[in-house]
């Protein structure tokens, strides 16, 4: 499979043009009076806290888990080369994990690139003390030249090659090299590099400019850009969040959970989790004991189900808690008398069930050709509790997925067996599993073999469907397509849901390769050995930590879910049979463009832009006795601007031939200079944009002959949902309530609903999108009235591109169209 990339994706585009903001004008990077002033320009028009004074030279770009922040600072690299020719930089990654999935897409979007960039692609380079030859490629060799550097290549000092002259530099040192260079950096995952010798590293690089790039930083300097979890969930940049929590109840066996026993200079300690009553709550607690007698009735506000269970012994060798009442409970233990296993056992039967009904589902809903290959990601403590044939996890999973499979309610799926459905990823050494804490040379080798079976995973054609890993591989690699995550190891204080979370949020693809954004597809679920609120809890607290702000009511009960009900009868409704055989039905677009017309509106469009060949400049005059300030207009001198061809720049973005794009310019009368304003050509391709879409939208024309039906079956395979509206009960729909965006609305669906020549209503699906020149248009209702069909719209401005093509469409469809329910007379 070729992952397919949205050049176009409106959070991408702006995190990339802050950086240039930074640099406008200017062949390198400019003063620091220069850089804070236009630091400040890019926080005012982004609402971010404005800085007084610079912080050095880094600048720090906050994007959420999952909206593409490895694409946006590769192709701020492409953009920093065209425009300003900065032709070296060096990504900087805390781990192998990251460093693999940065060449992973270095290659996944090498074509891509190359498409935007006439040809220009990214030499990369690894660095590795043994292969010196590749160090001197990066420091001598023409083209955009990119090192990959682990934090561990150089955080040791002296110690460590990188920092000592080598006769294989002719006595210069590598990190010496590298400087000389003043590339820019890249910092991916600062938080994680954030060590004294860590940083005294990354400063002996002599940046000429350092970005730094996360969802979870612990310091921001210069902030730049922020896409935090709440802007990019209501964007609907990445998967809602949905968690099933499986906990024991008061009449369950005590749930301990030994997480760690280690012998000090001081003696033995451990680490237990326990379920603790806390001010009226049952929640998670984890215990450091000395094995002195604690009794863990006290220790869980006197809870009966703990009575007896006092800590009599801790065994290092062992690592193994015992009782006073005889038991004895092992790190990662799931003895029978443990509820642990039951609960493990209820967590694969859930994971098993939401993963098949997901496939059922999507069996149903997409088209031929754009499957969706469904994955489900369990994590696990040890792995002897999988990887060995006889594992009790590897056991629990092949009998239910038999068990499940065997149902007729999934013959269609197609199912493998068993044994082929799953597949586990672990460090391996001799040939045989290990526990790790994904540093070492084995989890090397476990992450790139999981990096290479990124895409074969994604086949429908690979069996495998469920993979387990170590809970220490938990960063650094995500697959869009998966769907569910199981938590099977003990809830730790250091295990951070978000890192947890972060490998399924990325917006699923289908086997084309293409992002899919459906709402009612795009989530993830989490099966997690503890109650929803607790889980909720946490992660809401972690994005307070980060962020300063939580999920609200953004992550959902997968429990409690709010579908409309569809009336008893619904798909016998005559009615309804005949408004569906018109708007159930995805009707292809024909374009058609005026050439000279549209150079006459691009052309028009684009008078008046010289004003872009000015810079406003500030002034400010002081010393002894003197204080003057003033702003003053210059013309953007010639030599200045960016320095790449500016009708390639506004054919990648407006993908109009540049037969087209020169006589725009012309006829437009822009000038010369204005071409050599980045601000100004930015400025230029989003007007043309506009005009383009337009200019289609008002010629496009419909194919009723070639449409594809949609089954009316997916109004009940994708229900709709309340989502907090107001909810008006209606006896003339599909459903026996519907929800209404404000109270206007709810009075006009009343008096349709009592209006006698109204025979049927249908709230818009959201997943039955009208294709556009413009995007994908979504009206509000669809009515049956008096034997006429009439297709309600969002209430949006008449000029709005896509309401011109979507009244072409209406045509088609032998429909009346209007614009919004407050036009229309029910």
């Amino acid at each position: 499979m070729r992952f397919q990339f949205d050049p176009h994706l409106l959070h991408q585009r702006r995190a990339l043009e802050v950086v240039l903001e930074l640099l406008e004008g200017a062949r390198g990077v400019p003063d620091d009076a220069t850089l804070l002033g236009r630091l400040q320009d890019v926080q005012r028009s982004e609402g971010l806290p404005i800085s007084k004074t610079l912080e050095g030279h880094e600048f720090t770009l906050d994007m959420e888990t999952g909206t593409g922040k490895t694409y946006v600072y590769l192709r701020t690299l492409h953009e920093l080369h065209v425009r300003h020719g900065l032709s070296r930089a060096v990504i900087v990654v805390p781990s192998v994990a990251i460093r693999e999935g940065v060449l992973q897409q270095i290659r996944a979007t090498r074509e891509h690139f190359a498409e935007l960039y006439a040809g220009q692609e990214i030499q990369a380079s690894l660095y590795d003390p043994s292969r010196l030859s590749d160090l001197k490629r990066f420091a001598r060799d023409p083209g955009l030249q990119v090192l990959v550097l682990n934090m561990d290549a150089f955080n040791k000092g002296w110690s460590n090659l990188i920092h000592r002259p080598t006769d294989g530099l002719d006595g210069t040192r590598p990190s010496a090299l590298i400087a000389e260079a003043r590339p820019i950096v890249i910092l991916d995952e600062p938080q994680n590099l954030e060590g004294p010798s860590t940083r005294t590293a990354i400063e002996d690089l002599s940046a000429s400019l350092t970005l730094r790039y996360s969802a979870t930083h612990r310091r921001r300097p210069n902030l730049l850009y922020r896409l935090d979890p709440v802007r990019a969930y209501d964007l609907r940049l990445v998967k809602r969040i949905e968690v099933i929590g499986v906990t024991p109840t008061g009449s369950e066996e005590a749930l301990i959970d030994v997480l760690e026993v280690k012998g000090h200079r001081t003696g033995v300690r451990a680490k237990v989790m326990i379920d603790a009553l806390v001010d009226g709550e049952i929640e998670r607690k984890e215990l450091r004991v000395r094995g002195e007698g604690e009794d863990l009735f006290q220790l869980s506000g006197e809870r009966e189900i703990y009575r007896g269970w006092a800590i009599s012994a801790l065994d290092a060798d062992r690592e193994s808690v015992h009782f006073a009442n005889g038991e004895e409970r092992r790190v990662g233990g799931v003895e029978a008398s443990n509820p642990r296993l039951a609960i493990m056992a209820r967590q694969v039967e859930e994971t098993l069930r939401e993963h098949l009904e997901l496939e059922l589902r999507l069996a149903r809903l997409r088209p031929a050709g754009q499957a969706i290959k469904v994955l489900s990601l369990f994590f696990i403590e040890r792995v002897a509790h999988y990887a060995p044939d006889r594992a009790p996890l590897r056991e629990i999973f092949e009998r239910t997925y038999e068990r499940l499979s065997a149902e007729p309610r999934y013959d269609s799926l197609d199912l493998p067996s068993a044994q082929a459905a799953h597949a586990g990823y672990f460090a391996q050494r001799r040939g045989e599993a290990i526990n790790t804490r994904g540093r070492s040379r084995e989890d090397q080798e476990a992450y790139e073999l999981i990096m290479r079976d990124k895409a074969r995973l994604l086949d429908r054609a690979e069996p495998v469907r469920f993979i387990f890993s170590h809970s220490a591989l938990r960063e650094g690699w995500d697959n869009p397509n998966v769907f569910q995550i199981c938590t099977l190891h003990p809830t730790r204080s250091e295990f951070r849901k978000r890192q947890e979370i972060g490998r399924g949020l990325r917006l699923p693809v289908d086997e084309r390769g293409a992002r899919v954004s459906d709402p009612d597809i795009t989530r993830l679920v989490v099966i997690a050995n503890e109650r929803y609120e607790t889980f909720a809890r946490q992660l809401q607290r972690e994005y307070r930590e980060d962020h300063g702000r939580d999920l609200g009511a953004r992550v959902v009960d997968r429990r409690a879910p709010r579908p409309m009900r569809l009336r008893e009868g619904w798909r016998g409704d005559g009615a309804l049979l005949r408004l569906w055989e018109r708007v159930g039905r995805r009707v292809p677009f024909i374009l058609a463009a005026d050439t000279p017309t549209l150079v006459q509106e691009g052309a028009a469009a684009l008078e008046g832009l010289g004003a872009g060949t000015h810079v406003k400049l500030r002034v400010e005059r002081i010393g002894e006795g003197r204080s003057e300030r003033e702003e003053v207009l210059t013309r953007l001198d010639a030599a200045d601007g960016f320095l790449g061809d500016p009708v390639v720049q506004l054919q990648r973005e407006t993908e109009l031939k540049r037969s087209t794009l020169v006589a725009m310019l012309r006829e437009s009368g822009c000038s010369s200079e204005s071409l050599r304003s980045s601000e100004s050509v930015s400025s230029m391709a989003s007007r043309l944009r506009m005009v383009v879409r337009g200019h289609l939208c008002e010629r496009v024309t419909y194919a009723p002959d070639r449409a594809v039906d949609v089954p009316m079956s997916r109004l009940e395979d994708r229900p709709l949902r309340s989502a907090g509206r107001r909810v008006q009960p209606m006896r003339r729909s599909v459903h026996e309530a519907v929800p209404a965006a404000s109270d206007d609305e709810a009075r006009w669906l009343r008096r349709l609903d009592e209006h006698p020549g109204t025979e049927i209503v249908l709230r818009w699906p959201p997943w039955l999108a009208v294709a556009t020149p413009a995007g994908e248009a979504r009206p509000s209702w669809a009515i049956l009235a008096d034997d006429e069909v009439t297709i309600v719209g969002d209430g949006g401005s008449e000029a709005e591109p896509r309401q011109r093509a979507l009244r072409s469409w209406c045509a088609s469809i032998e429909a009346r169209w209007c614009s919004g329910f407050d036009r229309h007379e029910a």
